[in-house]
């Protein structure tokens, strides 16, 4: 038994317990690669999150733009009376976007119309007038502080299109532009916001000349459809059947894009270049043609 004591006595100090100075050091260098590898993969994470729900947010605004654009001009609706104008896209400046479109036309929207508010239900489903149209403002209030492009869609009610767009009139200047009390909101009101972060609309519109080619009309031009035909850029078009079908395509940006665009860190070609998503869709026809 004393023999016992007296071994356990004697062994070496490093052996009764504890690490070693070499044992810790190198326990806290994997400690440390370990916490290193983890923070890399969940950053990683985080990044991958971070840019799906931007593409997830880029596509929706996209898609929503599209869909409603394409249902739109799928539906126009050319009036029976001679002069009445069925579409007009213009080229505008918005801010420092000098190819800014301002797209109106007379369609069979499949919107809640408010025309039974007086009465009378024998307006539904009938011609609604709709414009598009950019704006650079505040999306919640529309004023001036902290604003940012988007796209509104302003859509008239079947009783007010019948009464003051159905006709010989300008769409643009003669109804848009000069809206009473009683009528749809403004073009560009808060209330009628479509999309945000959409830095452009293009719409191309497919036809065959004279001679049976096959032609697009360019994204700048100034096209109009009317009862008494159809002009671009205020010349009739060449064309022996008018338009048979439109291609819309819509560019949007992340917010912080729009953010670079807006505070003017970076020119628009720029961001549309870092930024930019483009989405492209076919109108399946134009007015049912």
């Amino acid at each position: 038994m004393k023999k016992t004591i007296l071994s356990r006595q004697t062994q070496h100090p490093s052996k009764l317990g504890g690490f070693s100075l070499v044992e810790l050091l190198v326990a806290t260098t994997v400690s440390m690669l370990l916490i290193g590898i983890l923070l890399g993969v969940t950053n990683g994470i985080s990044t991958n999150y971070s840019r799906m729900q931007t593409k997830i947010l880029n596509e929706g605004d996209a898609s929503l733009v599209l869909d409603q654009i394409v249902q739109d001009i799928d539906g126009m609706v050319i009036p029976t009376i001679q002069g009445a104008e069925s579409l007009r896209v213009t080229k505008e400046t918005v801010e420092d976007f000098d190819n800014a479109i301002w797209l109106t036309l007379l369609t069979t929207a499949t919107d809640k119309d408010d025309s039974d508010k007086e009465g009378s239900n024998n307006f539904n489903g009938a011609t609604r007038a709709v414009s598009y149209q950019f704006a650079f403002q505040n999306v919640i209030d529309g004023g001036s502080e902290d604003p940012s492009y988007a796209i509104y869609r302003s859509i008239a009610s079947a009783r007010h299109t019948f009464e003051n767009a159905v006709g010989d009139v300008n769409l643009q200047e003669d109804y848009w532009g000069a809206l009473g009390e009683g009528g749809p909101l403004p073009p560009t009101d808060k209330d009628a916001l479509l999309a945000e972060n959409v830095v452009d609309i293009t719409i191309r519109f497919f036809y065959l000349d004279e001679d049976g080619n096959e032609k697009w009309t360019e994204p700048g031009d100034n096209v109009r459809i009317g009862r008494d035909g159809t002009t671009v850029n205020d010349e009739p078009l060449a064309s022996t059947s008018g338009f048979s079908r439109a291609q819309v395509s819509v560019t949007v940006v992340p917010p912080a894009g729009m953010e670079l665009l807006k505070n003017k860190v970076l020119e628009r070609p720029e961001v549309i270049k870092r930024f930019g998503r483009t989405f492209v869709r076919e109108t399946s026809n134009i007015g049912g043609n």
